[in-house]
């Protein structure tokens, strides 16, 4: 498996765990269990962010191999796009968090890696 896989791979895998975490506060026994579950998510979402830095770099990189080839370029505005949209997701993460902010921040990460897919491949 290459870097850029196993970096993506561990990209969608912490914004899962980030998600489920985040169902957790909401379902949580008492606020010492949701005060817990919050912590928890909240270092996902850092390790989140760091992964999600060092993807967008490393697609960079990959891009930047393949001078001439304009579909490359395109791939690394859209998570560009994709990480601004993450990013801001994770700002804002634990207040009020919606069902459609859970599936934007998953919806992302996994664009975020069929992207980083697309150009390993191509």
């Amino acid at each position: 498996m290459s870097k850029l896989h196993h970096i993506s791979t561990d990209s969608l895998n912490l914004a899962i765990r980030t998600v489920s975490c985040i169902k957790g506060i909401t379902n949580a026994d008492g606020e010492h269990d949701a005060a817990v579950q919050q912590s928890i998510a909240l270092s996902f979402a850092i390790d989140l962010e760091d992964k999600l830095k060092e993807l967008d770099e490393r697609l960079v990189m990959a891009a930047a191999g393949k001078v001439s080839d304009n579909n490359n370029e395109n791939k690394i505005l859209e998570v560009d796009c994709m990480l601004g949209q993450i990013k801001s997701i994770l700002s804002c993460i634990f207040e009020d968090v919606t069902d459609s902010h859970m599936a934007g921040l998953l919806g992302g990460a996994i664009s975020i890696t069929n992207t980083a897919q697309e150009t390993l491949n191509s």
